[in-house]
């Protein structure tokens, strides 16, 4: 898989319902669902450069979804409602 560019990593995460955390080393988006922060969490790092398969695969694991729901959802072809459905469909919502 090739490298993800890492301000638009940023960017899908937030604009579907993420929300940011900068403390520390590490930038941190946890999911934030029907007014309330949710387990759902994932992190980046703070130097905003590409993102490679190492920490793609880490990323997609920590949102329980599928590396191809992954790079549909950061690409902005899935939505966060079909991301909330797959959770939901999952019993993680």
């Amino acid at each position: 898989m090739a490298n993800l560019d890492g301000k638009k990593v940023e960017k899908a995460l937030k604009k579907k319902g993420f929300i940011e955390d900068s403390s520390g080393d590490h930038k941190y988006f946890i999911l934030h669902y029907e007014g309330k922060d949710t387990a759902i969490r994932t992190k980046t790092s703070h130097n905003n450069q590409d993102i490679g398969d190492g920490l793609i695969k880490q990323m997609y694991t920590q949102l329980h979804i599928e590396k191809s729901f992954f790079v549909a959802f950061i690409d902005c072809s899935k939505s966060q409602e079909d991301y909330i459905n797959e959770l939901k469909n999952q019993n993680l919502l």
